[in-house]
């Protein structure tokens, strides 16, 4: 169970800060090829994690992600 919670709260850090440094790199302008490279490499992260996550685990930390204020990170 503890490591399943881990495993939730890695996800949501790892999407919260997907969306930050996203909106970051835009605005400073870095080449789209790094940010396409950013962005699968998070997608992959992602995905590993959620294939060792039992389906609680994995709707907790998505319940906590649709809870979050801002809408932006609702739609991703």
């Amino acid at each position: 169970d503890l490591l399943q919670g881990m495993f939730s709260a890695v996800m949501e850090h790892v999407i919260l800060h997907s969306q930050t440094s996203d909106l970051r790199m835009k605005k400073l302008r870095f080449p789209t090829t790094l940010r396409k490279e950013l962005r699968r490499s998070t997608q992959l992260l992602l995905h590993t994690l959620m294939k060792y996550m039992v389906p609680s685990a994995f709707f907790m930390g998505i319940t906590k992600l649709v809870r979050h204020v801002e809408g932006n990170l609702r739609k991703k």
